[in-house]
């Protein structure tokens, strides 16, 4: 299913523990994340659980340019059980303020895929259980060592002495060490068993040519009956004339 601007309006809203307001639009199929400009930025929460997002990215449809489009207020998006093993390079852009990520059950494998998340200069608690890249050798240091503000990684607290490792691993910023910047440069591609983890760029052309499945063909012919313009019109069509995303 599409995420129309008639899907959001129309979406279950509620007040969460934390007495946040949340937008719930879980478990809709939803591929692509846009159109949220339609909730005039009135949410603390957006959960879009248990869909088939492969991108981590904000589609605008008010905005030729994506960094012009914001959600000041959102501090919480729930992602868990969804594709994304991509992240937009506009995307803390977008939402400045998020202090809570959860990308649980996902298909994110190797360090330098994270780099958008760590320009999340308020970022507290991070959620990466059960992707792959939580198998890669220096993941937990790593995180801690990219996004300081960070006080929760995957349920536990981010202690002092993980700090100081990280340090001592990965210099500064300013000043990394060898080990940094062959994760930076995506040469350091070990899991702590010491399997090779597949590149980012393999995993993008796997990505690209992704073959569809008889219920992503489905899903697509109704985003096509439905489709409101010529863009996303021809845009399905070559999909479903390709075979492939």
């Amino acid at each position: 299913m599409r995420l129309t601007s008639s899907v959001i309006i129309e979406a279950p809203e509620y007040i969460n523990p934390v007495q946040e307001r949340v937008l719930s639009l879980r478990s809709l199929q939803i591929p692509i994340i846009e159109n949220l400009n339609t909730t005039q930025d009135i949410y603390e929460c957006i959960d879009l659980t248990d869909n088939e997002i492969r991108i981590f990215g904000i589609s605008s449809s008010s905005s030729n340019n994506e960094t012009d489009f914001k959600l000041l207020k959102l501090k919480s998006l729930l992602l868990g059980k969804n594709k994304i093993s991509i992240f937009d390079e506009f995307i803390s852009s977008q939402i400045p303020n998020l202090q809570t990520l959860s990308l649980i059950e996902n298909n994110i494998n190797d360090l330098v895929d994270l780099e958008p998340l760590f320009k999340f200069k308020k970022l507290l608690n991070l959620y990466l259980v059960d992707n792959p890249i939580v198998t890669v050798q220096y993941y937990r240091l790593w995180c801690v060592f990219r996004i300081p503000s960070l006080k929760i990684l995957d349920f536990q607290k981010v202690k002092d002495h993980e700090r100081v490792k990280a340090i001592e691993l990965f210099g500064s910023v300013d000043d990394p060490t060898d080990l940094a910047r062959s994760i930076l440069n995506g040469t350091n591609t070990k899991s702590c068993n010491g399997d090779v983890v597949e590149s980012k760029s393999e995993r993008e052309v796997k990505l690209i040519i992704q073959k569809l499945t008889d219920s992503e063909r489905k899903n697509l012919e109704l985003q096509l009956q439905n489709a409101e313009n010529l863009n996303d019109i021809e845009k399905i069509e070559k999909i479903l004339q390709n075979g492939y995303y």
